[in-house]
């Protein structure tokens, strides 16, 4: 949430994908505009405009009336041959003349300012994130959980000083480029404390009563677990500074191998045979689809790219499933292959068909076991739930949840399909022969184990027989603050040569 500049009223990112506006006092929600791909943080500025940032790697700042009915206008673009992958969690300087926001690369992230009138942008504070200004001449600004300050010129827009911790052990998250805290227009501070070490999730087995046993793979800030067509490997990716590595892990001798190590690389996607790692990634040049040798040897080689993210989920014998990022339409789901399959050169490689498009967001798309039938998630009916629709078929759709449900993951057989609502994790019966039918489905357990920020993808995959489900044991730390500090005369403090206490 935040604040038109009277503060009458309050703006927010709702969950059907909308930038919104309440009266602070109470009343009707008003829709402003659409944001179907997810949002990196707003600003209402002084002329009755809104600037704000998305989660989709091609696409700068945008700008609209606040009042809704107009167009979003560009305010920065990204310059992607320089590897920056977002911009985001804009903040006005004072009378709304620029802003400052933060740009993420591959390698990290930069504090930079915009001059709303000329266009002009540059950084100001290389490796750090999320600034405010503070009266009467301070920039400050988040490293890894820390609150720095330095001096800064308004009228010049750049850093005149050297920056110093003022404030230790914020809360961070979303990869450590937003911090919790705000400051007050009469140089007040409140921010939210938090675990400033490195992130400590789990690889966890759980059986179908919720049963824990721990995998022996060092702690770390995981996501996306993906087992090997023969289950004795485990691919992943991992969080780093500015982006984030795919690895794969030997299940039987118990020792990692790094796929990859430049620019931006999450959720990887098994071949059929098992000799190939697909994944998305970003921060390279144009963001897109590549893969990798299982083994880590060679190179990394672009299967597609486009303007905009793709995240891939399934692949079957020649074909791939993934969804796009689309800033207009929102998440789309895609298929890419063809008799040919997938990997020839780019001469012979088909292009990818719809598989299913609309202005609701489709997304999280796994073929099964035969190829036959993809199940995705939707919020057409108002909030997500998973279906089931045949590929390259008729076009029926057959509604698997219905009280919620996400993740969805095929058993091996086929004969059953497993999908999250909540903290629980459900199994639905399955015949998919000639037609189609699915049963009721079957709480199996309960747990706080780890779920996607953004998009709600499968944090989770199951084991040969069924009777597994190989997932992320979440850092008890990073599930939230369960208070706030405030530092009522901050400014002065500050300069004063720094706040004394809390």
């Amino acid at each position: 949430p935040f604040y038109s500049p009277d503060g009458t009223w309050i703006g927010f990112f709702s969950s059907d994908f909308k930038l919104a506006k309440i009266p602070a006092a109470g009343g009707v929600v008003v829709s402003i505009c659409e944001v179907p791909v997810g949002n990196w943080g707003a600003v209402w500025l002084p002329d009755n405009t809104i600037v704000y940032g998305t989660y989709t790697t091609g696409q700068g700042l945008l700008r609209v009336p606040a009042s809704g009915g107009g167009d979003a206008v560009a305010v920065t673009t990204l310059s992607i041959d320089d590897g920056e992958t977002n911009h985001g969690w804009p903040h006005a300087l004072p009378g709304g003349r620029a802003l400052l926001f933060t740009v993420t690369t591959s390698t990290g992230s930069s504090v930079a300012v915009v001059d709303l009138e000329t266009g002009e942008r540059r950084n100001v504070i290389v490796g750090a994130d999320d600034a405010r200004y503070v009266e009467p001449g301070h920039l400050v600004f988040t490293r890894q959980g820390t609150l720095f300050a330095t001096a800064f010129d308004l009228d010049r827009l750049e850093v005149t000083g050297t920056s110093r911790p003022v404030v230790e052990g914020l809360f961070t998250h979303w990869r450590g480029t937003q911090t919790s805290y705000a400051i007050g227009a009469g140089g007040m501070l409140v921010y939210a404390p938090g675990a400033t070490g490195p992130t400590r999730d789990r690889f966890v087995w759980v059986d179908r009563q919720g049963n824990v046993e721990h995998l022996p793979i060092e702690p770390g800030n995981y996501g996306h677990p993906r087992l090997s067509p023969d289950n004795n490997h485990l691919a992943y990716d991992a969080s780093r500074e500015g982006g984030g590595d795919v690895w794969v892990y030997d299940l039987r001798r118990q020792t990692p191998t790094r796929l990859t190590n430049t620019g931006d690389n999450a959720m990887p996607v098994w071949s059929p045979n098992g000799l190939r790692v697909l994944f998305a990634s970003s921060g390279r040049g144009p963001p897109g689809l590549f893969w990798h040798r299982a083994d880590g040897a060679g190179e990394t080689h672009k299967l597609l790219s486009m303007n905009h993210s793709l995240w891939p989920l399934s692949w079957h014998n020649k074909a791939i499933a993934y969804y796009e990022l689309n800033p207009e339409t929102g998440r789309d789901i895609w298929v890419l292959g063809s008799e040919e399959g997938v990997l020839g050169s780019s001469e012979s490689r088909p292009m990818p068909r719809s598989f299913q498009s609309s202005r609701f967001n489709e997304r999280s798309p796994m073929f099964s076991p035969d190829g036959r039938w993809i199940a995705y998630v939707s919020n057409e009916s108002g909030r997500d739930e998973v279906y089931v629709k045949e590929f390259g078929g008729s076009g029926a759709q057959h509604t698997i949840s219905s009280g919620g449900g996400s993740e969805p993951v095929w058993s091996l057989a086929g004969d059953e399909l497993f999908f999250r609502s909540d903290e629980w994790m459900l199994a639905v019966p399955i015949e998919a022969g000639e037609q189609f039918s699915a049963g009721v489905p079957t709480a199996l357990f309960e747990g706080n184990f780890k779920r996607e920020f953004v998009a709600g993808n499968q944090y989770y995959d199951v084991s040969a027989d069924g009777q597994h489900f190989l997932m992320i044991e979440e850092d008890a730390a990073l599930r939230g603050p369960d208070r706030l500090h405030l530092i009522l005369d901050f400014a002065r403090e500050l300069n004063a040569e720094g706040p004394s206490g809390d």
